[in-house]
């Protein structure tokens, strides 16, 4: 093909962006647009290259498969190497055993089907993953697998069997990527066939330009410049919203496409994405997106997830000096043939590192993490996994409310207790069933999730909720708390914000109580602490000495509570716990962390929290009997 130097322009477009966004520099909420103009130029060059080969009659699934191995894998595979002490030494054992079942999977393109199943893209423990980047690889090298099978098959029956293909897939995957948005975001963002539409695009602009000319003159540049317009609009506008990609996709790609129709060298646009520094960015930009990621994985590994700016600046800086260094000395030789001339050293090369990778993913395994690396106190804390924190949180919940609630419409008489609010209400109901408190009740629970708040009213609260959780919460605009009626005792346990904490006046007349019905509201609880900063460096027993005080928005929500509340019925779960001065322990006096993420609480520290609770609060009349 013509070599088209605005097309490196381009991808320097697209990259600068996504490594601002990733570096969390301020200006670019929007940067990660730039995966999707990727997108739309990979399909298009591959499909432009496959078409010219086809009418030549000289295609070869071997040679394509071997020229897409020549480009991608060489720079990957150095990348995911140098990963590996940078793993050993600065993640935790979980962290290390996620590290490898992401090396397996990125060694064999399955990396966005990893991380779709383990957490979403915007979650922030998601930043700490070196090799979260390499989703977008995997739908690339999805696509194609896939891509020439297709066009070749679609191209035995012709131009017009082959353009009405391309459209339906086109149309196919756009509409399950509106779908699902709305449903499996995750997925969405993730999958080839909600991100498919965006390489199809580009593959339908290559089918257009294999029989017409692009456009010249006045229409050229007002084409181009209105794609820039798209595409650089949507970076400065768009927020890192999970509901991607969706209809609004369609702006930046749209854009895209119209650049690629109509930048030329004569025009302004042209001569922009053709200047120099940014087509050399556009060289090197595929090392400069495998770099990237991983450095700044890992200095929010060591910095416990917030770096400074400055630091992530300099490595934005740095990774542009290691992808020129990449591309001079690893992806240009290879894709040369200067080194692995013949496809059978390239199979063999590639074949062999896979298998590196695996072995070591094995020996993480082995060594559960790397366990030996921390004294026999500390292993308890560093291996077990958040989902394991988690499934104790919510589990016995879940279980027990539902399993409660029908024993109440079965006709159970017993008294009833009613749990309302968010993941702090189920640390409430594990401190209860740890200290075997409330033993004569049913325990039910009304869910309300965090962003929507504990409120009962007429007021529309929608306009202090983030705009992200307005659509989310538009069904628990009031929550249901129907079974209020049913309760003897009923708790309030949540992490309030201040405009729920100002209306709780107002939410607690209208769940109409009757006089032989008891209310509790718990306040805030918090532990904030850093595993690697404050705890690992310590000796078991300064760590058991080690005090803490809650985050500043912890404490001033219980101070607004106990201002609202007044004494009646509220209790200061921070004060209970921690003392006059809130100064918390982190752990109990065996060594067990009380919380696993700074504010809820673990088997250990439910047992701890149901203590106090029980014994030194007005719920203390609700204890489990002694003997």
């Amino acid at each position: 093909m013509e070599y088209r130097r605005d097309i490196d322009g381009l991808r320097a477009l697209a990259v600068i962006p996504v490594i601002l966004y990733h570096a969390g520099l301020p200006g670019m909420d929007g940067g990660f647009v730039g995966v999707d103009v990727f997108f739309i130029i990979s399909g298009y060059l591959i499909t432009a290259i496959l078409l010219r080969e086809m009418q030549a009659g000289a295609f070869s699934f071997a040679a394509f498969y071997e020229r897409r191995a020549r480009r991608i894998l060489p720079a990957l595979f150095v990348v995911m190497l140098v990963c590996l002490p940078g793993a050993w030494v600065w993640m935790l054992p979980y962290q290390l055993l996620e590290f490898s079942r992401s090396l397996i999977a990125t060694s064999v393109f399955g990396s966005n089907v990893l991380f779709w199943l383990e957490s979403g893209y915007f979650e922030g423990p998601a930043t700490q993953k070196p090799l979260l980047h390499t989703w977008s690889l995997a739908v690339e090298e999805q696509f194609y697998i896939l891509a020439p099978m297709v066009l070749a098959l679609l191209w035995r029956f012709g131009r017009a069997w082959l353009w009405m293909g391309v459209i339906a897939l086109t149309a196919l995957s756009l509409d399950m990527a509106h779908r699902y948005v709305w449903g499996d975001v995750t997925f969405s963002f993730y999958m080839l066939p909600t991100r498919a539409w965006e390489l199809l695009a580009g593959v339908l602009l290559a089918l257009y330009l294999s029989r017409r000319a692009r456009p010249d003159g006045r229409l050229a540049d007002m084409g181009a410049t209105l794609g820039v317009m798209m595409v650089l609009g949507t970076m400065l506008v768009m927020n890192d919203s999970p509901a991607w990609p969706s209809p609004w996709t369609l702006i930046p790609v749209v854009g895209t496409v119209l650049i690629l129709l109509c930048a030329r060298p004569e025009n302004l646009v042209g001569r922009v994405l053709g200047w120099g520094p940014l087509v050399g960015i556009g060289l090197i930009s595929y090392s400069a997106y495998l770099w990237h990621y991983p450095l700044f994985a890992f200095a929010r590994l060591q910095a416990d997830g917030t770096p400074a700016p400055l630091t992530m600046a300099f490595l934005a800086g740095f990774t542009l000096i290691l992808a020129a260094v990449s591309w001079k000395l690893v992806e240009q030789p290879v894709r040369q043939r200067r080194v692995l001339k013949t496809r059978g050293s390239l199979c063999l090369t590639g074949l062999s590192f896979i298998l590196v990778f695996v072995s070591v993913a094995a020996v993480f395994w082995q060594t559960r993490g790397g366990i030996m690396r921390f004294p026999a106190h500390q292993q308890a804390w560093v291996s077990t996994l958040p989902e394991e924190y988690d499934a104790y949180l919510e589990g016995s919940y879940r279980h027990t409310a539902v399993a409660s609630w029908k024993r109440i419409k079965a006709g159970d008489a017993r008294p009833v207790l009613l749990l309302i609010g968010d993941s702090f209400s189920q640390d409430v109901f594990n401190a209860i069933q740890e200290s075997e408190a409330f033993k004569e009740y049913l325990i039910i629970g009304d869910y309300v999730s965090a962003p929507c708040q504990i409120y009962k009213g007429l007021e529309d609260v929608s306009r202090f909720r983030a705009p992200k959780d307005r659509r989310f919460c538009a069904n628990l605009k009031r929550p249901r708390m129907d079974r209020v009626a049913l309760a003897d005792v009923i708790i309030l346990a949540g992490v309030w914000r201040p405009w729920a904490i100002e209306r709780l006046p107002e939410t607690i007349r209208n769940l109409k109580l009757q006089d032989t019905q008891r209310l509790f509201v718990l306040g805030v609880k918090s532990f904030p602490y850093s595993l690697r900063r404050d705890l690992l460096p310590l000796s078991l027993g300064a760590v058991k000495e080690l005090r803490v005080s809650p985050l500043p928005e912890f404490r001033n929500a219980n101070i607004k509570m106990r201002d609202v509340l007044g004494q009646t019925g509220f209790i200061d779960v921070m004060k209970a716990s921690c003392g006059p001065q809130e100064r918390c322990p982190l752990v109990t006096s065996d060594g067990a962390l009380i919380s696993n993420d700074g504010r809820h609480l673990t088997q250990a520290g439910a047992r701890w929290l149901g203590d106090i609770l029980f014994r030194t609060t007005a719920l203390s009349e609700f204890a489990a009997p002694t003997d």
